[in-house]
């Protein structure tokens, strides 16, 4: 087997039938890549969903935990059970991929030999003021290709990536200690190790969930909790930081180009309950 995705999914069986049937329409042999979801302790009828589809798709392989573990140990038991040789690629359970996802992340491996890891991004089926926000904030991400070398950028997310398996070896495991941010947490590990890995904005899957504010600013709290385990903490402050009057301005110009007018001046206020909601969730963890 040259490639496993593994798919992590957990009460969103609608969502998740529209994930798996794009998987199962890419353009790739189906012989070559296995596609392997961990349902963690869904509570709807994702189980009876995914042991009906197993009997219809030949490269499909279902794990089910019992008891939800939550995201990092999904996809801790997604590693566990792939069996691919040469890469393991990452999505969503609410993120449809492209027909030629795979042949967009390989064509870099190709063109590169000593890349280790090519992570795409993720675009909102619907733009509304808080997915534009949420955009703007990592603007940096949807502009070039890049070789990331920056530990401290956001590198990772597993919603559109790719890793050689080698890398995934020598690695390891996502941390479960981390409620949010595991995935990029793991990024900055793979840097860290020296590996080589490229971001490239031009790889997109469609996201099917829009984020409410209360959604977003949930995330954060989240996250908030999940990064007050990093060891070094003042580099967590330092990626807080919004002090960077260029940076805020090209974020402000990007969400810009995504709203309505009447939303503009929400800008400064998101930015501030976002950093509410993060500074919140580290102070409970």
């Amino acid at each position: 087997m040259e490639i496993s995705i593994i798919l992590p999914t957990y009460n969103r069986k609608e969502k998740l039938e529209q994930s798996l049937e794009a998987l199962t329409k890419l353009n790739y042999p189906n012989k070559k890549y296995e596609i392997t979801i961990i349902n963690d302790g869904s509570r709807d009828n994702t189980k009876k969903f995914l042991e009906e589809k197993e009997q219809e798709i030949n490269n499909l392989k279902a794990i089910h935990h019992e008891k939800n573990q939550g995201i990092a140990k999904t996809r801790n038991t997604g590693l566990k059970h792939a069996e691919a040789e040469k890469y393991i690629f990452f999505t969503d359970d609410d993120c449809i991929v492209p027909k030629d996802w795979i042949q967009q992340h390989l064509k870099h491996y190709k063109k590169d030999s000593e890349l280790d890891a090519v992570n795409g991004i993720q675009w909102p089926s619907k733009m509304n003021y808080v997915e534009a926000f949420k955009i703007a904030r990592h603007h940096h991400r949807y502009r070039n290709k890049e070789i990331v070398k920056d530990r401290l950028t956001s590198f990772g997310e597993t919603n559109n990536l790719s890793y050689r398996t080698q890398v995934i070896e020598q690695v390891g495991e996502f941390n479960p200690d981390h409620v949010r941010g595991s995935d990029t947490e793991y990024g900055k590990r793979v840097i860290e190790n020296g590996h080589k890995v490229l971001l490239d904005p031009t790889i997109k899957v469609k996201h099917l969930k829009t984020d409410t504010l209360k959604d977003f600013l949930k995330t954060k709290y989240r996250l908030g909790k999940s990064v007050k385990k990093l060891e070094n903490q003042e580099e967590v402050r330092n990626q807080r930081k919004t002090t960077d009057k260029n940076h805020v301005i090209q974020a402000w110009k990007h969400y810009n180009q995504n709203v309505n007018p009447i939303y503009r001046p929400l800008f400064p206020i998101l930015g501030v309950m976002s950093v509410a909601a993060r500074k919140t969730g580290e102070i409970n963890s």
